[in-house]
């Protein structure tokens, strides 16, 4: 689970745990010292709480003690993961979360009565995760509880939350249907020699959208963004989409819908894929973009070979963070975890090109301030 997620436990001692689990996945072999450290706890109770791990995930794992510290390893990843779901499956904002994915929408006095919470207390914690929803521009209300805010920012937190986050940990999946549309689609892209989503990606895309689109949640696209899709060739025509969708589900995403899924998939190529001219051709309506990626390349060039590939490669780069911006700024805000993890491993690349883009005079007009820090 990422530190993303672990904010929006309530439980201190289940955080702990599960920050363990993290730590012993990413080092099956560690000592008192480094879970210490990464818990931030005392080996007493690191000790404690690695005995409630084994009792709750049984048979699952199995955790040695050797006189250097311990050692992890997984026996049965299926269960592994479905304990992993159990531990948090009774966390409020998991809660809370799920039901306003499917807009099962219940007043602050219900949930209180639900989570056992005083109605002061689960004011207090709703409070506490309006300051963690503020990066996306969301916020709960509390009559009912729900997300308040733009309907693709708060799609883009979902995605986050339910996709980026931890799959493993999560209780919403896309069903079967939506990953048997997902295959013909992206089998029909492939035929096309088109560039398709991650399987997974293209599965929480297509059944977020799903969801809340048939409870009436519905995206709505400015004029300016639906006249780029319009004036060039999709991935595959929203007609056809349509009509892959509709036989699978019964249900016509309306105009808005089908371009909003679309753009997310455009959204999510690969930069480097061998179409890469022809989409900078087809989507960068922004001659600044050009000088923005060769300005770019001036301070990150390194041993490269072949400017003009690099070039088309930045260029794709900042033209699909522009279409994001237009859906929504909140579009290229990453979870703490991806930004702390490009800070330690690149630190030096990272000051450099931050400094680049809050400075540069082209980004501060093409993109929205804020996400140009």
């Amino acid at each position: 689970m990422k530190n993303f997620q672990l904010k929006f436990i309530k439980n201190r001692s289940l955080i702990r745990r599960l920050q363990l689990l993290n730590e012993f996945e990413k080092n099956p072999s560690s000592t008192l010292g480094d879970l210490s450290e990464v818990t931030k706890s005392s080996t007493r109770t690191i000790i404690a709480d690695i005995a409630m791990i084994r009792e709750h995930f049984n048979d699952a794992i199995e955790i040695y003690s050797s006189k250097f510290g311990y050692l992890f390893e997984e026996l049965d990843p299926e269960a592994y993961i479905k304990q992993k779901q159990n531990l948090v499956k009774d966390e409020p904002f998991f809660m809370i979360l799920e039901s306003i994915f499917f807009d099962e929408l219940q007043s602050v006095l219900d949930w209180s009565l639900t989570l056992n919470l005083s109605e002061q207390a689960l004011l207090g914690y709703l409070k506490k995760m309006n300051g963690l929803l503020k990066p996306f521009n969301l916020r709960l209300s509390t009559n009912p509880v729900t997300l308040v805010g733009s309907e693709i920012d708060i799609r883009r937190f979902f995605c986050l939350f339910y996709y980026e986050s931890d799959i493993n940990v999560n209780t919403i999946f896309p069903s079967l249907d939506v990953q048997d549309a997902v295959i013909e689609i992206t089998n029909l892209l492939h035929s096309k020699k088109q560039p398709a989503s991650t399987f997974s990606y293209f599965s929480y895309i297509l059944y977020i959208t799903l969801e809340r689109s048939k409870k009436g949640l519905q995206v709505e696209l400015s004029p300016e963004l639906k006249e780029i899709f319009y004036a060039y060739d999709s991935l595959i025509s929203p007609e056809t989409l349509t009509e892959i969708l509709y036989s699978y589900f019964h249900y016509r995403l309306p105009e808005d819908e089908i371009i909003y899924l679309l753009l997310c998939l455009i959204c999510r190529r690969k930069i480097n894929h061998p179409s890469i001219e022809e989409f900078c051709q087809s989507y960068n309506r922004w001659p600044e973009i050009k000088q923005v990626a060769k300005d770019f390349y001036a301070i990150n060039r390194g041993n490269s070979y072949d400017e003009q590939k690099d070039l088309h490669w930045l260029e794709s780069f900042f033209t699909i963070v522009k279409i994001r911006d237009m859906l929504s700024p909140i579009m290229n805000v990453n979870i703490d975890d991806l930004t702390q993890f490009v800070k330690d491993k690149f630190s030096h690349e990272y000051k450099r090109n931050y400094a680049f883009l809050a400075k540069h005079k082209l980004v501060k007009k093409l993109y929205s301030p804020s996400r140009s820090e």
